[in-house]
């Protein structure tokens, strides 16, 4: 007793079922060899098919973290830090102050 012999019987005949529902004899003719085509494999079946590896490595971040000398060394640096509105306006007044101070600078050694 073979099981897949039994599931096959069980599919050709159910698809002989649907085919004499829907179009009568004629359907179940059809559907039966319909699938009967469909779950037969024929001996000497040689079409070389292989179906694509599409397998993935998945991302390994544990060199980087798990070394504390790696994190100690002070190479991973020039992340943006949060400010506060104040910090970041006093650096931005120091920038034009330093800006017009150097114009200011320049225009006068001109005038001369």
């Amino acid at each position: 007793m073979d099981i897949g012999k039994i599931v096959k019987g069980a599919v050709i005949d159910a698809a002989g079922w649907a085919g004499n529902f829907i179009a009568g004899p004629t359907g179940e003719k059809v559907g039966k060899k319909f699938a009967t085509e469909l779950l037969t494999k024929e001996a000497g079946d040689d079409s070389g098919y292989q179906p694509i590896s599409t397998a993935v490595t998945p991302a390994r971040f544990a060199r980087i973290t798990s070394n504390p000398r790696v994190l100690a060394s002070g190479k991973v640096s020039g992340y943006a830090k949060a400010v506060n509105a104040q910090t970041l306006n006093a650096f931005w007044e120091n920038r034009f102050d330093k800006y017009y101070t150097q114009a200011y600078k320049i225009k006068r050694i001109e005038r001369t």
